[in-house]
């Protein structure tokens, strides 16, 4: 048995929640944007399939959850149709109010 005292796993201890907490404290912060979202590369057209008219069941972009007015896509890379369509087509939620 030893009698040195509280020992090193105390001190271990102590040495790794400090560490932790410097390194949740010293986190670089980043500047959020409106913009952060549509940072993410996209996907170019053809791989897609995008077209410039409406898709089955008359599927628009217009309507799409990645739309962005007037002309722009979080998916899709270049200039977006309202009217057009694509693989990526994800309907807006329906509001049931």
């Amino acid at each position: 048995m030893s009698t040195a005292g509280p020992g090193p796993r105390r001190h271990i201890l102590k040495s790794g929640l400090a560490l932790l907490a410097g390194c949740l404290v010293a986190r670089p912060v980043r500047s959020q944007s409106a913009n952060d979202e549509y940072d993410q590369p996209k996907l170019d057209r053809a791989l897609v399939k995008y077209q410039n008219v409406p898709g089955p069941d008359g599927h628009y972009c217009g309507v799409c959850t990645n739309f962005i007015a007037p002309s722009s896509c979080r998916v899709v890379d270049g200039e977006i149709s309202p009217g057009g369509y694509c693989l990526s087509y994800a309907p807006k939620d329906i509001d049931f109010k």
